[in-house]
This record gives structure tokens, sequence and C-alpha cells, in this order.
């Protein structure tokens, strides 16, 4: 076993100062890591807030449009091989058909909307729903005629569609009167259904649109204040380290060596 000599031992032994500056050094390093952390958690929360605005008719937008909630909440009757899919937040809706049967989705206005049967996926040319869907700011109140027979165009090979529905989510620029009265508090805003036919069977996707409370007004304020709050503690805790470096480099004590005697 190689035993030091006192030459090494005293050449390589941190002074008292020195062991404790880099124990301090190292601890603030981990200080710094930890804030850094919360500092960048802080303004993601901030930062990836949800928009308080969305589309409505006639391009009006919808106030805090954020606190709707779409929920599917049934299809009557269930039928094995159709089921149903809705975006939380109203932004589309869409249906799967595994069955051998034609599911067509009916639109605004009862008239064939769109299709899937064993080939794909098709749309109604002449649909007014259509029309309306190419647009996020359709206003139902302009349906065209529906009358016309269906004129249907090939649009995929898959079993499922998927859509922008206006029926799932709020279409007013302004809030219901029930959330108007009371936007601290949770609202049944309103019940949606989508009409389907699977050959001549009626089929009903039903769901429901809700107001989630809203927060108070002082939320938004205080997730600003931690966020500058965490910068400036960041801010603190570099200096620290800069002071206790510039401290270790001007008090560092000179190292002791010891001549072996031969």
């Amino acid at each position: 076993m190689h035993r030091a000599t006192p030459y090494e031992a005293t050449t390589f032994r941190a002074t008292p100062y020195e062991a404790t500056t880099f124990r301090a050094t190292t601890g603030l390093r981990r200080l710094v890591a930890l804030v850094l952390t919360c500092t960048v958690l802080s303004v993601s929360a901030v930062v990836g807030a949800p928009g308080a605005w969305a589309h409505g008719a006639n391009g009006q937008p919808i106030p805090d449009a954020a606190h709707y909630l779409t929920n599917l909440s049934t299809i009557t009757p269930a039928v094995v091989g159709v089921s149903a899919k809705v975006d939380p937040r109203g932004e589309w809706l869409s249906v799967t058909n595994a069955t051998t049967q034609t599911l067509t989705v009916l639109g605004y206005a009862r008239e064939p909307y769109l299709q899937i049967d064993t080939t794909g996926v098709s749309e109604n040319s002449y649909s007014p729903t259509l029309a309306l869907n190419q647009s996020l700011f359709g206003d139902l109140s302009q349906l065209g005629d529906s009358a016309l027979p269906p004129s249907w165009r090939h649009t995929g090979t898959g079993r499922e569609v998927r859509w922008h529905d206006h029926r799932i989510h709020w279409m007013g620029a302004e809030k219901p009167p029930v959330v108007k009265a009371a936007p601290a508090q949770a609202h049944l805003v309103g019940n949606w259904n989508v009409h389907l036919l699977l050959g001549s069977t009626p089929i009903t996707v039903s769901g429901t649109l809700n107001w989630l409370p809203m927060k108070p007004a002082t939320s938004q304020f205080l997730r600003y204040f931690l966020v500058a709050d965490s910068l400036a503690l960041v801010a603190l805790v570099g200096v620290g380290v800069w002071l206790v470096r510039r401290r270790r480099s001007n008090h560092r004590e000179p190292m002791t060596t010891v001549t072996p005697v031969g």
C-alpha cells in the first residue's frame, strides 16, 4: 500500500477555509439549480396558460373561451362498431364506423353531410353545413338550400371522420346569462345533439357544454409575482456565489510545502 509522504500529505490537504468555502459553494450551486427549476415552472405556468378568446358567430370572439368544457355523454342507441370522440374545448367531433353499413352524419339542417362506408369517407358537396364549416366563424342563420340531392365526393379511405361542429361549443359573443350572473360558479350551459343514420337507423350523439368557474382576478397577478420573485432570488444567489468565489481567491492560504528528508 502506498503511504503518502509528509510532502504529499501536506501539499494536497485542503485548508479549513478552503473546505468550508467548497461546501458553501456547492450548497449555493444546488440552491441556484433549485431556484432556476422553480422559475422555469412558474414561467411555463404563465406562458402556457390557455387563451381567453376563441371564435364565435359572425367572427366575434367568445370571451373566456378557456372556461367552456365540451363533454360527450351518450350514443343512443349504442351500436357495436359505432363510436364518437369530442375535443374538450369544442374544436372537433369525430365519428368512427367499423360496421358494414353506411353511416351518415346529418348537418345543421338535418341534410346528409358526411358518410362513412366500407370504401372510406365522403362529403356532400351540396351540404350547407359543409360550406359553413369551412370557416371557424360560421353563422348558422345563413344556412343555404338543404333540399338538393347529395353529391358525394370521396375524401379518404379511413373509417373515421373528424370535423368542426358549431353545435358543440358556445357561439355567442357574450357569456350566457347564467354565467354572467355567477361566473365564479360551475354551470351547465346547455345540451347538444348530433344526429346520424346507420343505414336507416337513427343514432344520436349527445353531450353537454359546461362552464368552469373563473379563478379570482388576483391569481394571474400572483403568477407574475411568483415569476418576478423567483428571478430576483436567482439574481441574489448568483451575487452570493460570486462574492464567495472572490473572497476565496483573496483569502486563499498559501500552500505549505515540506521538503522530505533525504
